[in-house]
């Protein structure tokens, strides 16, 4: 059986701008991503769990579905920016909601 990819494209973005986003596929970490970069991980075809993090922070783990041979692409976008107010809440109760990860 051929193995399939899944590619994540981390945008650039006001926050961490000069650290890197480790990715994790069904909980095991895979590499890591820099802003405006992007990192193509080779799977096994069928259903995956895809999460980015860093420190105790991340996203909630994405599922999809890779075909054999085929590809899927990801986004991952690191929130936050200026307000002090939503950094708080991303690094306590939105832990989980700090780097957004989505389709794309």
């Amino acid at each position: 059986m051929q193995d399939g990819t899944i590619r994540i494209f981390r945008e650039a973005g006001k926050s961490a701008i000069f650290r890197s986003v480790k990715v994790e596929v069904d909980g095991v970490e895979r590499g890591m991503i820099k802003q405006g970069r992007d990192l193509t991980i080779s799977v096994s075809p069928g259903r995956h769990v895809v999460r980015c993090a860093m420190d105790w922070c991340g996203s909630r783990g994405l599922e999809v579905e890779v075909p054999t041979e085929g590809s899927v692409s990801l986004v991952c976008r690191v929130r936050g920016g200026l307000n002090p107010l939503k950094m708080i809440n991303y690094m306590t109760v939105g832990r989980n909601d700090y780097i957004e990860l989505r389709r794309g």
